[in-house]
């Protein structure tokens, strides 16, 4: 979790603290105060948590969802380089083997083989041996796509409870001032 989402749950959880502990305090320091009064003086105390708690709720989230959508995002430059890098390697292999294949047929040519099932052959070994090096980058490609699909799930994972945390938390707040407005409604 980023430094700055930490520092803005620790500043929320010291300004608001929770609505039991708040309203039990405030019932104390205002023990000479009229009934209606602490009441009022609740109720407003309670509004100015709820707010700060929103804007404190929202700016986590806020926080957390652009920390995830910069993470998703190293993913997908992530792909497009592996795929880019497997273009490559693969038009690599082509290239290699045309000039193999021209080099061969050279030779044929020089030899006398050209139409025999000699240099046939031959010819076929090396679209075998092309076709090979073709199916090792892709079963490479593969793996690596694969791996980093795990990864991301991970990745989507973590977030999931992340933010399911933070709304736990936000449950609890909510109860523990659903609980304060109630102590402050039926208080004696």
């Amino acid at each position: 979790m980023p430094a700055l989402i930490a520092a803005a749950i620790g500043a929320g959880g010291q300004l608001l603290g929770t609505g039991l502990e708040f309203a039990g305090g405030l019932m104390q320091s205002n023990a000479g105060a009229s009934r209606r009064t602490i009441r009022r003086r609740g109720r407003y105390a309670l509004d100015q948590a709820r707010s700060q708690d929103a804007l404190f709720g929202g700016l986590e989230e806020s926080a957390l969802k652009a920390a995830h959508g910069r993470e998703l995002e190293g993913f997908r430059g992530a792909r497009g380089a592996l795929t880019q890098a497997g273009a490559a390697a693969r038009q690599g292999v082509l290239d290699r083997g045309k000039q193999n294949q021209a080099a061969l047929e050279q030779s044929i040519v020089s030899k006398g083989l050209l139409g025999t099932t000699t240099g046939a052959g031959a010819f076929a070994g090396l679209q075998d041996q092309t076709s090979r090096h073709l199916s090792d980058i892709d079963l490479q490609l593969a793996q690596q796509f694969a791996d980093l699909g795990l990864q991301e799930s991970g990745l989507r994972g973590q977030q999931g409870r992340e933010l399911a945390g933070l709304a736990g938390r936000n449950r609890q707040f909510q109860r523990g001032l659903g609980e304060a407005n109630f102590g402050l409604l039926t208080m004696g």
